[in-house]
């Protein structure tokens, strides 16, 4: 059935405030992301803005899980576009995660660190998990290709995702320093240390 024009006119509301909820936070953090502010910026009315999401929590999780994903998506994308040797489009996944996480500033910062609450905490551990997947699948890989000795992948590739959200604490911190020349070439590079180290 075609969309009404209520149905069009509810939808583009939904998508101006999440749209204005992204920046609000991009300026602020989760802290300064007051519901207000959000719904001044959007263009609504606060009961309009509630009528879209019952709650605070309820905004921050859908923005979480929209920004987050998309990242996903890009990290999957860059893994399966490039056809070389499993370690090297590790690095690439890596490195492009870390550059793009530079680039979002604050905003990544609140979406990986800042606390906001029980929702957002378990939509982290649960996309944490999604990238662990996507990387396992080239750790796996390169022990296929015997670029790497056989190890348990599930623990090398949660490392990995250790390896590449907490180095970023620092250099994305509103409290930080900004990073050296060449820091996600480094984190690349450790993520890769952590795959094919030698166990005694």
């Amino acid at each position: 059935m075609p969309r009404t024009s209520t149905a069009r006119r509810r939808d583009e509301a939904r998508e101006r405030i999440l749209e204005a909820a992204v920046e609000v936070i991009r300026s602020g953090g989760f802290r300064g992301a007051q519901m207000s502010l959000i719904a001044l910026r959007a263009g609504v009315g606060v009961g309009s803005l509630y009528t879209h999401f019952p709650s605070q929590a309820d905004l921050f999780a859908e923005i979480y899980q929209r920004v987050v994903r998309r990242e996903l998506g890009v990290m999957r994308e860059a893994v399966a576009a490039d056809g070389g040797p499993a370690l090297a489009r590790l690095a690439v996944a890596v490195r492009g995660f870390c550059e793009r996480s530079l680039q979002a500033g604050p905003l990544a910062y609140a979406l990986m660190f800042e606390p906001s609450g029980p929702a957002v905490e378990a939509l982290r551990i649960q996309l944490r998990e999604a990238f662990r997947e996507v990387l396992a699948d080239l750790v796996a890989l390169a022990v296929t290709e015997n670029a790497v000795p056989a190890h348990d992948v599930a623990v090398s590739s949660a490392a990995v995702v250790g390896v590449m959200t907490e180095t970023l604490v620092r250099p994305l911190s509103p409290a930080g320093t900004p990073p050296a020349d060449g820091f996600a070439d480094r984190v690349a590079a450790m993520a890769l240390g952590v795959v094919t180290a030698r166990l005694p």
